[in-house]
């Protein structure tokens, strides 16, 4: 695993300050992004380190949080250098 989740499923009034208010009691909050993907609040967010992030997707994975059910697991996106050449 690593240092990196995905948070999905944010209710919309969602900001930063709210998710890292709401992770702080596992551990320190590196870097915070939102997005919207398919009409779902989608937080990714790096935490100090990996047994934080462990803990969080072991915490908030499948619990409500302002009414809404959290989906809460590692972010293991494939990013593309852009030095890549498509074939």
């Amino acid at each position: 695993m690593n240092s990196k989740i995905r948070i999905r499923n944010l209710p919309e009034e969602a900001d930063r300050s709210t998710v890292q208010d709401f992770l702080t009691s596992v551990g320190d909050v590196h870097t915070i992004r939102l997005a919207t993907e398919h009409g779902m609040k989608t937080a990714y967010v790096e935490m100090a380190t990996e047994d934080q992030a462990r803990d969080c997707v072991m915490r908030f994975n499948n619990q409500r949080f302002r009414g809404q059910t959290l989906s809460v697991c590692e972010d293991g996106r494939q990013v593309k250098s852009r030095n890549a050449t498509s074939r």
